[in-house]
């Protein structure tokens, strides 16, 4: 593709290399989670630029250490970054002369632990990039999640549309259904849009109305002035910055949110929000969407391991099953099981990872059986659930 000579257009092609598991139900491989990290790795890369992840270069360096001399060298010293050169002892070196560059460890758009990229420098090869447009290349405090994202492709690719037309989104749904973690993660993918970044307030545990600007405060790291109010002070700082906040958990101060939610936006034309709550806030502006559950199969359509990996629901209970328990596999005998658990939970996240974590004791099979005492088998999962 480098070598081509375009016309017109150009067709720059980005790759992204990753390693990781691939599941054997027993006919096939499945390797969904593997698949996903290996895009979020591409995502990350320019056209015409090649990153590796840190398991896929373990893995080579592995492979070719008897027969490879390393040598890493400093680059700059002010970037850090480094070149890591793996030269072959055949006579063919000349040829397949390719070398690593340490882009060091990086947030990719999934909320979730960072890991170390290389790119791939070799002969005809572009090696100067602009800096990856990572999760740490804008501002923000948005947390690591220590379990990766589950489908909702179309859910967020909605949020992101009706974020362009309003600067209030609410989410809205029962407790468990996964509304702050479809906020992170859309804020994650959008955070190249703001200058300022992407801001998360946690207001699980505010029961105070007269705290809640001073929450938003400290989430944003704003210094409070001695000559004003708190609001005064959140308003000065939000002023004419192009920035999305994150409100997380509005329903126990939905008043107060919804009036300083209100004041905000009036005050701060490039302010956006995005609220998650039990119920609408009702403000002027406002957008709600109601987050539907997890997409399910049907119990009765005898689907095969390879069809149940469709469903949201599916994927999400064997990435859960797999965390506590790295035998878990998926096969023509427990699929009906699993199946019918996605069901009769009526796709909503949380009870379905609870339901996963009692794969460390119970066949998928005996899950089900249980599932009439469901509050007695799904409470017996993590003290911080």
């Amino acid at each position: 593709m480098a070598n081509e000579n375009w016309d017109e257009a150009v067709i720059r092609t980005r790759i992204g290399i990753h390693s990781g598991n691939a599941e054997w139900n027993g006919k096939n491989y499945m390797g969904y989670i593997t698949l996903a990290r290996a895009a979020r790795v591409m995502s990350a890369a320019y056209g015409g630029q090649i990153l590796i992840s840190n398991d896929a270069y373990e893995l080579y360096i592995k492979d070719t250490t008897p027969k490879a001399q390393i040598k890493r060298e400093d680059k700059t010293e002010s970037s850090g970054l480094r070149d890591i050169d793996t030269r072959s002892q055949s006579p063919d070196w000349e040829r397949n002369e390719i070398s690593f560059r340490d882009l060091g460890e990086r947030r990719l758009k999934d909320v979730i632990l960072p890991i170390r990229l290389y790119q791939i420098i070799g002969a005809g090869l572009r090696e100067d990039f602009p800096p990856l447009e990572t999760l740490d290349a804008r501002p923000n405090n948005l947390p690591v999640q220590l379990t990766s994202f589950i489908g909702r492709e179309k859910e967020m690719k909605h949020v992101k549309e009706t974020l362009k037309l309003s600067r209030l989104v609410t989410l809205t749904s029962a407790g468990g259904s996964g509304k702050t973690r479809l906020a992170l993660q859309t804020g994650a993918e959008v955070i190249d849009e703001y200058e300022h970044g992407v801001w998360f307030v946690d207001l699980a545990a505010l029961n105070d109305p007269a705290l809640l600007t001073s929450t938003i405060i400290d989430a944003l790291g704003i210094k409070e002035e001695s000559k004003k109010t708190t609001e005064e002070t959140l308003i000065d700082f939000l002023k004419g910055k192009e920035i999305l906040i994150l409100l997380d958990n509005c329903e126990q101060l939905i008043h107060a949110c919804a009036n300083l939610t209100e004041r905000l936006l009036s005050s701060c034309p490039k302010l956006k929000i995005i609220a998650t709550s039990r119920e609408a806030l009702n403000c002027q502006g406002e957008i709600t969407y109601r987050i539907p559950p997890l997409t399910m199969p049907d119990p009765n359509s005898n689907n095969t391991p390879e069809q149940l990996t469709q469903y949201e629901s599916v994927r999400l209970f064997i990435e859960r099953a797999l965390v506590v328990n790295p035998e878990f596999r998926v096969n023509n005998k427990n699929a009906p099981a699993l199946a019918e658990i996605c069901s009769r939970l009526d796709g909503i996240p949380l009870a379905i990872e609870l339901a996963a974590a009692r794969t460390k004791v119970l066949s998928v099979e005996k899950i089900y059986e249980r599932l009439d005492d469901r509050f007695s088998l799904l409470t017996g999962g993590k003290r911080t659930t």
